[in-house]
Parts: C-alpha cells; structure tokens; sequence
C-alpha cells in the first residue's frame, strides 16, 4: 500500500480519537512508530501490514493523547523520567516504560473493541 494511502488511514485513525498532530510516514526508521512531543509529529513505519500499522497509529495517539491531557512538556518530562526510573531499576527504558506499557494495553484494547471488524476482515491476501 502506498504510503500516501497509509497517511490517509493514519489521519482517520487519529481524527477518531479527535487528534491533529503532523504525521509522517517512512520505510527507514528503525521502530514501529514514534510521537515527537515538542513538534507533535507522529512518525510511522510505512513498511508495517496493515494491521500492525493501524495498531501502532493507536498505539501513537495514545501518546498524544497523553501530551494533550499533560502538556506536552510535562508529558516528555514524564515519559523520559519514567523511562529512567525503568532503567534505574535494571529494565529497559523504553520496553518497561510505563508509558509505552499504557500505549500498547490501549492500542491491543481498541483492536479489540473499536477497531475489531479490521481484524476480521484482512484476509491473507490483503496481507500480501
């Protein structure tokens, strides 16, 4: 799917969940996605499936979400603090981040609830 199509699908997403942050989408990043509080940018991995790809926008809005309902200095604050806390404590600072921890059990929450008929409804061969 061509990453126009996949700006699209982001910006639907995040338009339910009454969200406007700048959204990029690029096939040479390392992770899944990432929000960048200071710009409000959220940045996608454009070589995910489908399914993974609006999981992960989800799982994106809920940090913006999160910097809407903070601000998003304190949310940065926040969010590196706890992935400090995290370190400190011997685990990895972004996996046992409590942030991201809240972001991935509401992306999984919505796939299951709000966004379910997705899931039903890719096929194997919209996968390909």
């Amino acid at each position: 799917m061509p990453n126009h199509v996949k700006r699209i699908i982001a910006r639907y997403i995040m338009n339910q969940y009454d969200l406007n942050p700048v959204i990029n989408i690029r096939d040479n990043i390392s992770c899944r996605g990432r929000y960048i509080p200071e710009q409000d940018k959220v940045i996608l991995n454009g070589t995910l499936e489908v399914y993974d790809f609006v999981k992960t926008t989800i799982h994106e809005a809920k940090h913006v979400m999160d910097a809407m309902k903070y601000g998003r200095f304190n949310f940065e604050k926040k969010y590196n603090q706890a992935g400090t806390v995290a370190a400190n404590c011997g685990n990895d600072p972004y996996v046992d981040n409590k942030w991201e921890i809240r972001a991935e059990k509401f992306a999984e929450k919505e796939m299951k609830t709000k966004w379910k008929d997705l899931k039903n409804g890719i096929s194997k061969e919209d996968k390909e």
